[in-house]
């Protein structure tokens, strides 16, 4: 004798859209990465290269030698630094 009504057991399927806000977020943080890795400008004087990236940070190649040098700003490494190049980065897509 039926009734006609379903009894499903198992775990509550979620919906894709439940999870939307993760994705984007992650998408985002994913653009963010690519995004401060590219250079600002290049700058070749007296047989040195410098680039500077968006994060900041300058390479310094001699182009005789080939040696590369690092400098980063006095706070590159504080979370408050990184924060406000993501939200210098958010701004740039919202203009």
């Amino acid at each position: 004798m039926s009734l006609g009504v379903r009894i499903r057991f198992g775990k509550r399927r979620k919906k894709m859209t439940e999870y939307t806000h993760l994705v984007e977020k992650v998408r985002q943080q994913e653009a963010f990465s690519k995004w401060k890795k590219e250079p600002l400008y290049l700058h070749l004087n007296k047989g040195k290269l410098e680039t500077k990236y968006r994060d900041g940070h300058m390479e310094i190649e001699d182009t005789s030698t080939g040696k590369k040098t690092y400098e980063f700003p006095e706070s590159y490494e504080h979370e408050e630094y990184r924060g406000n190049l993501f939200h210098r980065f958010l701004k740039t897509f919202t203009d």
